[in-house]
């Protein structure tokens, strides 16, 4: 059985790119349009990892991670930051706030699903 993913981004075309890359790569991709939903699908789909960015609306990426980490369910489930924000200081919040990894965009798809292959095995 293929792993489940979930990223979470308000472009639609990074989740059509980062969806496709890792589709082809033989994961199964559900998507979220805002740190809302993504925390709701998180809780109700149980994915193997999620993928967030960081500027999004409703709620943002670092608030959902806050959120996904205070559920049971979710409170173990690796998340990768993908985001525009750039810099140190960004990359450390990512990590104190429970992220496992943190990615700047524009991203190769090659480094995504690399990332992704090493953190689910």
């Amino acid at each position: 059985m293929s792993k489940k993913i979930l990223m979470a981004d308000d472009d639609v075309v990074i989740l059509k790119v980062g969806k496709f890359n890792l589709e082809k790569a033989g994961y199964e991709v559900i998507t979220a349009v805002n740190g809302e939903d993504a925390v709701e699908t998180a809780r109700r789909e149980g994915p193997d990892l999620i993928i967030l960015d960081v500027m999004m609306p409703v709620m943002d990426g670092y608030t959902a991670l806050l959120n996904l980490r205070g559920y049971e369910e979710t409170k173990d489930i690796p998340v990768i930051i993908l985001t525009a924000q750039e810099g140190g200081v960004y990359k450390q919040i990512s990590v104190d706030m429970g992220a496992v990894e943190h990615l700047n965009k524009p991203f190769n798809p090659n480094d995504l699903v690399e990332k992704v292959a090493t953190l689910l095995g």
